[in-house]
């Protein structure tokens, strides 16, 4: 294994333990047999743009870095670590090339697991066709029932939260379940906006020409620490972890495509 697996006890009450893997910004592009030339060219000039991008993250955030080890390879480790979650959950950019080979590939690798994906701002939902598992990232809003914790996976690739997406999370904070919030782009508090302002408007959802909405949905999530268990996230690139509220963290973590990955035990 080359992976970095950074592990986290979250204690909440009333949620019978569970095992929740988090990762992040894997950027894949992939070939195969049945591929056309240009397909080709495409997945491998996406691997070879974020090989030196990986590089570039991991040296300048201090991070380890095999640059023999590919992203693929270190999704792979990734999901071969995860076989024992209740969820698995990658929070945005899974996919850097849209050629059907790839979308094949995340679909097969993660067919027998408790898998979900959303949107990062490298792989939009108008990015996504329809037909394969992976697709579900387009939907604004995803849910996952575990029994007594419910997922809510949130399309905010764009830097945008909408109507829809705060009447879906003010109706789930109304429902008799916990809830564990996904996002690709993480919001800055009083903590951390000096870290986040540092890294430019781009990396952070309460960014300077946000609409109301994104601060509504921020509030509503600091707000009620009692009824969200955690906020996973990513977009960074590096691995960061800061209370957003008493007793609730927002949890960024690294590059999958480095073989970072998040594991939690949650409840009681």
């Amino acid at each position: 294994m080359n992976l970095q697996i950074h592990a986290f006890r979250i204690p909440f009450p009333g949620i019978t333990p569970k095992t929740i893997y988090h990762f992040s910004d894997c950027h894949l592009g992939v070939a195969d047999a049945a591929s056309t030339p240009e397909e080709t060219a495409a997945a491998e000039e996406a691997a070879k743009e974020f090989d030196e991008c990986r590089r570039w993250f991991a040296e300048h955030c201090h991070e380890p870095f095999d640059a023999a080890h590919s992203a693929q390879a270190y999704f792979e480790e990734i999901l071969s670590a995860c076989g024992d979650g209740d969820a698995v959950l990658c929070a945005g950019d899974l996919v850097e090339s849209f050629v059907p080979a790839t979308l094949r590939y995340v679909d097969e690798k993660t067919a027998s697991l408790p898998f979900m994906t959303v949107c990062g701002n490298h792989d939009t939902p108008e990015k996504f066709p329809e037909g394969y598992g992976c697709s579900a990232a387009k939907q604004p809003v995803q849910r996952m029932d575990l029994g007594d914790l419910l997922v809510l996976g949130f399309d905010d690739s764009k830097r945008v939260i909408t109507q829809e997406q705060l009447t879906a999370l003010k109706e789930a904070l109304h429902g008799d379940k916990p809830l564990l919030i996904l996002l690709h782009i993480p919001f800055a508090v009083s903590e951390n906006e000096a870290l986040l302002r540092g890294c430019g408007e781009y990396f952070r959802l309460n960014h300077d020409a946000c609409p109301a909405e994104n601060l509504e949905f921020i509030r509503l999530i600091t707000d009620n620490p009692h009824r969200i268990v955690a906020v996973l996230a990513g977009h960074l690139h590096f691995n960061h972890l800061c209370p957003v509220a008493e007793g609730l963290t927002q949890y960024v973590s690294s590059q999958g495509m480095c073989g970072h990955l998040n594991k939690y035990i949650i409840g009681e």
